[in-house]
């Protein structure tokens, strides 16, 4: 066991003398890691909310327009009902 402790102490101390090895074992997890979610949040709430602003397009096909569903979908602000003959 004693020799065990001793390997593991020497190659503790080499890790420890390498920055390199410091700074991806300690830097980038603390630093980066928060940095890039924080920064992903960011932009796909950016996104979603772009594109709730944005009227939503949604195709009819040519034998339904004159269902309730259609009449509906025509009276909301937030979407756009396309006849599917026009596409």
């Amino acid at each position: 066991m004693n020799g065990i402790l001793t390997i593991f102490i020497k190659e503790t101390r080499d890790i420890l003398r390498d920055r390199r090895s410091v700074v991806s074992m300690v830097l980038v997890p603390i630093l980066f890691y928060p940095i890039i979610s924080m920064g992903l949040g960011s932009l796909i709430s950016s996104q979603v909310e772009k594109t709730r602003a944005d009227r939503q397009p949604v195709a009819v096909l040519s034998g339904g327009s004159d269902t309730p569903l259609v009449n509906h979908l025509s009276q909301q602000d937030k979407i756009e009902v396309i006849p599917s003959d026009s596409l």
